[in-house]
């Protein structure tokens, strides 16, 4: 590039002062323009992989090259071992961005008219009950997935928590569609025996001996229906009204149901 642009600036000066062919010049002045829009080009190249042209210029060789993410995040996998070449429909490896976390969720067909976008959504995850993760419904796929009659829902998970969440795990997720009050009880008030679900009301409880502070409780078992279930409560529906101000067991159901078949006091409904 140096000679081009000696030779090129020194045509100009002769062609300036009449001293030399337009011609010459011309074929100078053309060959300056098509190599510095040749080096401008190079430059381009390098600056894609991240190499400053003007330090070339300068004599600083680099010997290696730096492969930058377009993305932030954490790499998920590596798709290249030690001494292959890279290609340029060759991916190199895989990064997960972890700061904006989106789920898919797998909505029956029967509860897929009750899901549109912008409604809040409650996550679980197995093993770490204490967390609640929340999001909202972004979009809903308009069409069935073919192999299991679903649809997809994209949702996303609020950023503060998000980041205790890896790429890959399973969740269980509630979807507020709507506010409907309804009777519930802990999950530990009910007892499954016989192919029904019971509960136990609370008649009475009295003291057998005058010389001891321990009560004796005596229950009846009454049938319900189960329905939902969500955080910890089981909605149930009652065969038989209770009055209102009954009394039932809400822990600890099953310990009255292992005492009433060893013959410990208990009314069925």
């Amino acid at each position: 590039m140096v000679y081009v642009t000696q030779e090129y600036e020194r045509q100009k000066r002769l062609n300036d002062q009449n001293a030399g062919t337009g011609k010459v010049f011309q074929q100078a002045q053309a060959t300056y323009l098509s190599e510095q829009a040749r080096l401008s080009s190079l430059a381009k190249q390098l600056q894609q992989i991240h190499i400053n042209a003007a330090r070339l210029d300068k004599g600083s060789i680099k010997t290696q090259i730096p492969v930058l993410s377009p993305i932030y995040g954490q790499v998920a996998h590596i798709l290249i071992t030690l001494g292959s070449s890279a290609d340029l429909n060759k991916s190199l490896m895989e990064i997960i961005d972890n700061t904006a976390i989106y789920c898919d969720l797998k909505i029956f067909e029967k509860d897929a008219p009750l899901i549109r976008s912008g409604q809040n959504v409650s996550y679980g995850l197995s093993g770490q009950e204490r967390y609640v993760y929340t999001g909202t419904i972004r979009s809903v796929n308009s069409t069935y997935e073919t192999e299991n009659r679903v649809v997809i829902a994209h949702a996303s998970i609020n950023n503060e928590v998000g980041s205790r969440l890896i790429a890959g795990t399973y969740v269980t997720a509630s979807i507020q569609v709507g506010n409907k009050s309804v009777s519930a009880v802990p999950a530990d008030a009910i007892v499954n025996t016989e192919g029904k679900d019971f509960i136990y009301q609370i008649l009475s409880n009295y003291q057998t001996d005058p010389d001891s502070k321990a009560l004796e409780m005596k229950f009846r078992r009454v049938e319900v229906i189960i329905g939902l279930s969500d955080m910890g409560y089981v909605e149930i529906k009652l065969l038989k009204p209770l009055p209102d101000d009954a009394k039932i067991v809400v822990k600890g159901a099953r310990y009255v149901l292992a005492q009433s078949q060893a013959g410990q006091s208990e009314d069925d409904e």
